[in-house]
């Protein structure tokens, strides 16, 4: 009696998130400053898996003034996500019989990213680098849960600087 197992691979899963939170900016240009906080963070990312414990991102954000309106930016996010302690997704075993499938319950990362914003009060475009971290949550076999702080150094034209960070939490879907 033999038994044939194969591995599916990790790199063929993908994973695409949706988020929403709060967010917070804070602006400088030669005229003066300004803050700004508010529910209203919107995010969706979608993963391209490299190593078991890396994955390329690309994703948009949306930033509402007035939760669902007023005041936007918004722009494109791109990165590197690092898994230290776990694999960035589920590992699965098949064959005739049986299938397994071996995931972490919790799945902590940190990243390193570049993000582009374009802010409709000013017109102003502002681009710059990211660092974030999170957690994962293994919920179902499609779905798993997100939460993630995320701060970003914006440089816009001339000496106009800006700082968004943002907390959100969301769904992940695995396919």
């Amino acid at each position: 009696m033999s038994c044939l197992v194969t591995f599916s691979s990790f790199a063929s899963a993908s994973k695409l998130d949706i988020m929403a939170g709060w967010f917070s900016i804070s602006a400088k240009t030669n005229s003066g400053s300004s803050e700004l906080s508010n529910f209203g963070a919107y995010r969706i990312n979608y993963f391209i898996p490299v190593f078991r414990q890396l994955d390329l991102t690309v994703g948009y954000s949306l930033l509402m003034s007035d939760t669902f309106g007023g005041d936007l930016g918004y722009g494109v996010d791109g990165g590197v996500t690092y898994y230290p302690i776990s694999n960035s997704r589920p590992i699965k075993a098949d064959s005739e019989n049986a299938r397994m499938v071996v995931d972490s319950l919790w799945r902590p990362y940190a990243g390193l990213g570049f993000s582009q914003r374009q802010f409709q009060s000013v017109q102003s475009t502002y681009a710059g680098f990211s660092l974030f971290g999170g957690v994962e949550r293994s919920l179902m076999r499609e779905f798993d849960f997100k939460a993630e702080l995320r701060i970003v150094e914006l440089q816009g034209a001339g000496v106009a600087t800006a700082t968004e960070m943002t907390l959100v939490a969301g769904i992940i879907y695995l396919f």
